[in-house]
């Protein structure tokens, strides 16, 4: 667990660093100092990790919620993910 979140961390910081750069490679005549970039390279980090974790989040939930037995060989990637593992567990004990 503490293994993806410094995964997802450092993903996104790097990621919002690259749009940020992006962005403001481009910004043709604006009136803006250091401090605004950080401030947006903060705000977008905080907004892609957010969005990274609700991601994490739903997909981990629903590999516990389908049937696997039930569901299309397409579907069964949901094996691999750790909530599976750890209810499988859970109903064993």
């Amino acid at each position: 667990m503490t293994v993806r979140l410094i995964i997802s961390v450092l993903y996104t910081f790097v990621g919002s660093l690259c749009t940020t750069g992006a962005i403001w490679a481009f910004r043709a005549g604006w009136n803006v100092n250091g401090r605004q970039f950080v401030l947006t390279w903060m705000s977008l980090w905080l907004f892609a990790h957010l969005n990274f974790l609700t991601f994490d989040i739903m997909i981990n939930i629903t590999s516990i919620l389908f049937p696997f037995a039930l569901s299309p060989g397409f579907y069964r990637w949901a094996y691999a993910l750790p909530t599976h593992a750890v209810y499988n567990l859970l109903v064993d004990i």
